[in-house]
């Protein structure tokens, strides 16, 4: 394959430019000059070289960082951070063609950034499990991550007093709001052989008693509206659910193929002067790559019934 490279690049310069980059006429079993077993062979090590050395080695340094580092930063990111400073339709919008996320998420991007000047001194070196473990055991005073992640941590430190409050991304306090959202349907397909079961199952985990247990195991927030007791370490969302001030998880919208929590680890992990531009360059430019086909829908969409909201 290199040496066809090779041979087509020296061919297609030569008649383009009328001039011979390279000449292998004198090397034995060369083929017009552009290409000679020696070579050939050279290229085919250089080739096993790289596979067999180079990418493994490139390799387990990406690996060495924890890839669910990712997804915690993932979750700082658009929970604790771009709901407050960015529209909770943001991915809407940018689908519709009506902004981009560079004009949106560049203040996030910087405050996530200011984070790390906060954070100790390996912040890269935790997976999610071992920040889990870490806070468990005293050695944090502060976790940014959801309330899901209690029960993990009181799996390690059952005794542990735990408390929460919404982050505070904005300098404004009204502007801060709740981020809540979930990450789980339940659906019964027209298909179903068994509808009046697969209903029964979903009314019984419905049924109030049975959301409360799973509230109290949890540490949860009720998907379903009445009168259910929070833990304690919840108080402090209280008012912001009362007084509806919620938004769902923006990265909830994001593909998966869209690797947004890796982009994120990347970007955070840049000290060049232009890491921001180039995370916010990329960001845009993956929407587009996996998402052409909802763009294309929400456009017509939007064209079609021009006065929709």
């Amino acid at each position: 394959l290199t040496s066809l490279l090779e041979w087509l690049t020296g061919f297609v310069l030569e008649k383009l430019f009328h001039q011979c980059w390279w000449d292998y006429s004198d090397e034995p079993f060369n083929i017009g000059g552009y290409i000679c077993l020696r070579f050939s062979i050279a290229w085919g090590l250089a080739c096993l070289f790289v596979l067999k050395i180079i990418h493994p080695s490139v390799m387990w340094g990406i690996y060495a960082v924890p890839r669910t580092l990712g997804w915690v930063l993932l979750g700082s990111f658009s929970a604790a951070m771009a709901v407050d400073l960015a529209p909770s339709d943001v991915c809407y919008q940018v689908n519709a063609g009506e902004t981009t996320f560079a004009e949106n998420y560049r203040e996030v991007a910087e405050k996530q950034k200011q984070l790390l000047d906060y954070a100790q001194n390996d912040p890269f070196a935790y997976s999610y499990n071992d920040a889990c473990t870490a806070f468990a055991r005293g050695e944090a005073a502060m976790y940014v991550i959801g309330s899901y992640a209690v029960p993990q941590i009181q799996s390690v430190n059952p005794d542990i007093n735990i408390d929460s409050f919404v982050f505070p991304a904005s300098n404004d306090p009204d502007e801060n709001i709740l981020n809540s959202g979930n990450d789980l349907q339940m659906s019964v397909m027209a298909s179903c052989e068994h509808k009046e079961a697969a209903y029964e199952v979903m009314r019984f985990l419905l049924e109030d008693e049975n959301v409360q247990f799973y509230v109290d195991d949890q540490s949860a927030v009720p998907c379903k509206k009445g009168d259910f007791e929070l833990a304690p370490m919840l108080d402090s969302m209280k008012p912001y659910i009362e007084e509806e001030k919620l938004a769902d998880y923006q990265d909830h919208h994001y593909p998966s193929e869209m690797s947004v929590d890796a982009m994120i680890q990347t970007y955070l992990l840049d000290d060049s002067e232009d890491a921001l531009d180039n995370f916010m360059e990329r960001f845009d430019t993956e929407w587009v790559r996996y998402n052409r086909d909802v763009i294309r829908k929400v456009q017509e969409y939007t064209e079609q019934n021009p006065d929709s909201e």
